[in-house]
């Protein structure tokens, strides 16, 4: 049986022209008193035949594409970010992640980590770029040779270390023996000095880069001040106090807070030097994402990076209003 459709105003314009009420209604207002699923379907397939609903779907293709090209357009970060937070959207995720005791121990190395190795960092940054910025030939060939370890790539250099730490053939060691007759420690099988170690490779490698920074500052004082401070008899640690320091302190600030940011997320120094060993000790909240994945365990893994955000976005707010004043 074939039910031809036609459009009669419709008693209530809230109702849309393909839903039940209107095919029922309209059904039995040409006669159709017993109206089963079967004629509802043959009418409705009817009426998706004529160009009415033909521009209503047309309407809804088109808004559907136009949601899908909105998602295209998102880059590849942004969709690997959203996708990760929504892996890690489970409470109870969270609740098995604080309850692994390689979860506390990665905070604490963190914590230890980042606090002594900036302060350590900026520190001797500071010293260098006061001892770089003398006009003296020597020094310049030596800025050269300083700035290497921040040039060459991260991955070779922190495995050097690695091989030249290793207790049997390693170069450390077998110095060690050759001076003293001794056999020298198994660097990184104790998890505070492998963390100390993986710290030491951090500045060594990120100390070139601040320093230029501070060199920069340096030079942008005007040497009219130094010259009035002798003047007046200033000691270098008097001019260091009331000319070098008050015009660096913003400088110095905002790279202590930008340093913190990406030592926070610092994967090679200790992933690369230490694997997170002996025993899971030495892993750090960059580090501990890698060792959730390798057992398996994506949505632990997502988590251990979200847990990080809330040491992160603080630092990156604070930044960014100091910058915008």
């Amino acid at each position: 049986m074939k039910i031809t459709l036609i459009h009669p105003p419709l008693d209530d314009p809230t109702i849309p022209y393909h839903s039940t009420a209107y095919l029922r209604g309209h059904l039995a207002r040409n006669g159709f008193t017993e109206v089963t699923t079967r004629d509802l379907n043959i009418a409705f397939v009817n009426y998706c035949l004529e160009e009415h609903c033909v521009r209503e779907l047309k309407d809804e293709i088109g808004q559907r594409l136009r949601r899908l090209e909105s998602k295209a357009n998102l880059t590849f970060e942004e969709q690997e970010e959203f996708y990760g937070l929504w892996i890690a959207r489970k409470p109870e995720t969270y609740v098995a992640l604080f309850a692994d005791p390689v979860f506390a121990r990665s905070v604490l190395n963190t914590l230890a980590f980042v606090i002594v190795a900036i302060n350590v960092k900026m520190m001797v940054a500071l010293l260098l770029s006061g001892f770089f910025v003398q006009q003296r030939g020597w020094i310049k060939w030596l800025s050269f040779l300083f700035i290497l370890p921040w040039a060459l790539p991260s991955i070779p250099t922190i495995l050097s270390f690695r091989f030249m730490l290793n207790p049997e053939w390693g170069i450390i060691n077998q110095l060690i023996f050759r001076f003293t007759g001794l056999d020298g420690p198994n660097w990184l099988n104790d998890p505070w000095l492998a963390l100390t170690l993986a710290g030491v490779v951090h500045i060594w490698k990120s100390l070139p880069f601040w320093t230029l920074i501070l060199i920069a500052g340096r030079l942008a004082i005007s040497a009219d001040l130094y010259e009035s401070a002798s003047v007046d008899g200033a000691s270098p640690l008097q001019k260091f106090r009331f000319v070098t320091w008050p015009s660096m302190q913003t400088l110095y600030l905002t790279c202590t807070i930008l340093s913190m940011i990406w030592t926070l997320g610092d994967f090679n120094s200790v992933y690369l030097l230490t694997g997170g060993g002996p025993a899971d000790l030495t892993h750090v909240l960059a580090t501990l994402g890698i060792r959730y994945l390798r057992l398996d365990q994506v949505d632990m893994s997502m988590a251990a990076i979200v847990v990080a955000l809330p040491l992160v976005l603080p630092l990156v707010y604070f930044m960014m209003k100091r910058l915008s004043k």
